[in-house]
């Protein structure tokens, strides 16, 4: 589940685009980056923002929005993978580096927070079945196990203002769109400084 998450991050090497191939340089990469990722088989949705540093420094901040309880409780399907009443925070920093047009980095998390609010989460505390499968999910998130493993990713293509970038499991494949943080969808980078602001996380 922990590469899973941190597949929403940024990525490597040869880009196709349109019909010429480019290599891609560090350049490239440096900057901030808002990449959004949808599990379906899993039913989770992450939006990662990304800071690539010159020196070779990052910071990830990981949202991850969680459907499996909620459709479990009502039974409902997923309008929307990036809005959930089970949201979690993982902050990340490491270092990345591009080589032989393969990107790769290592991340140590910060912090990991519940970003759930006040009414749900009493809501929670109110079902012993809620409680104790929220305190699983939250134990798989905030699990620091093979975070000492290094992050590959792959291109798949740039796209305006960004790029797609492919996770490659053994039996199955993410894909994540990166795009510039200021050519971000304005309603979803505010939803996340609202969530940051009333949870009192800098």
């Amino acid at each position: 589940m922990k590469k899973l998450i941190l597949a929403s991050l940024s990525c490597v090497l040869l880009i196709a685009c349109s019909n010429s191939t480019k290599q891609v340089t560090a350049n490239d990469l440096v900057g901030e980056w808002s990449c959004t990722a949808e599990y379906k088989d899993l039913g989770v949705g992450t939006v990662d923002l990304l800071k690539l540093d010159a020196n070779g420094s990052m910071k990830d901040e990981n949202y991850i929005f969680d459907h499996q309880l909620s459709s479990i409780t009502f039974n409902k399907p997923i309008n929307d993978y990036f809005s959930s009443p089970f949201k979690y925070l993982r902050i990340n920093k490491g270092k990345w580096h591009l080589e032989n047009n393969q990107l790769t980095y290592n991340l140590t998390p910060v912090s990991f927070k519940r970003i759930i609010f006040h009414d749900v989460w009493e809501n929670i505390q109110q079902s012993d079945f809620l409680k104790r499968e929220e305190a699983k999910i939250f134990n798989i998130y905030s699990s620091t196990q093979g975070n000492d493993e290094p992050i590959k990713l792959e291109f798949k293509r740039f796209i305006k203002n960004g790029f797609i970038v492919t996770q490659k499991l053994a039996d199955r494949s993410y894909d994540s769109i990166c795009t510039s943080k200021r050519a971000a969808k304005f309603e979803v980078s505010e939803r996340l400084e609202i969530y940051k602001q009333m949870h009192n996380i800098k």
